[in-house]
């Protein structure tokens, strides 16, 4: 079979037989079968950066998220560029930071050598705050975000989930009447639809800390 012919090849040729292999396998849903493929010819010096991509996305389709994170960065250990090495390492860390199937002290680790690259960053920065609660840390997770509200601009984009995630982690803290304080200034600084906040904010308040980490 071309699995088996596979595994005779090297070097070029085996990156462009497994290429070919991959678009065999995607149009008969065979994604299992082509991952050990595409993890072979990848570790080739001379393979192609499409064998890499092919491999990102078999790993995303078949739900292998650790092994999706391990190799961004591997990438990014690799990568000379730094717009480049952010991202992987970006990437990595959100797959990392879920406390179900990831690893949120990994993505701590991850995420501070991301921001030694981009520093100023808010999207990173506040993947670190959920990184920070996901191990427990939430403390020093909302004492980065207060510090992301103070620096930040009104009405920008990403305030709004900071002030869901400063009021989630108040509501776990037992501090109910803060957590609606939070979710009020995230209604004050929006125009549309600032009654629809609160009353939502309220109904999530009305239930535990477990159930509110769903907004």
């Amino acid at each position: 079979c071309y699995s088996q012919r596979l595994a005779l090849l090297e070097g070029e040729a085996l990156g462009d037989a497994t290429l070919a292999f991959a678009d065999l396998c995607y149009a008969h849903d065979r994604l299992p079968t082509l991952r050990p493929a595409l993890e072979r010819a990848s570790m080739v010096a001379s393979a192609p950066a499409e064998l890499k991509q092919r491999l990102r996305a078999t790993y995303a389709s078949l739900g292998e998220n650790r092994a999706l994170a391990n190799l961004l960065l591997e990438d990014a250990k690799a990568e000379s560029d730094l717009s480049l090495r952010f991202a992987h390492l970006t990437d990595a860390a959100r797959i990392l930071v879920d406390p179900n199937s990831g690893d949120p002290k990994l993505a701590l680790a991850v995420l501070e050598e991301a921001r030694q690259i981009k520093a100023d960053d808010p999207e990173t920065a506040t993947l670190l705050a959920d990184a920070l609660t996901a191990s427990g840390k939430s403390g020093e997770a909302l004492d980065l975000l207060e510090q992301l509200l103070v620096g930040q601009k009104r009405r920008s984009k990403s305030r709004s989930g900071i002030h869901r995630r400063v009021a989630r982690l108040y509501l776990a803290m037992g501090a109910k009447s803060t957590a609606l304080q939070a979710l009020g200034q995230q209604a004050g600084e929006q125009t549309h639809g600032a009654n629809r906040l609160l009353v939502k904010g309220v109904r999530h308040l009305a239930v535990d800390a477990q159930g509110a980490t769903s907004w």
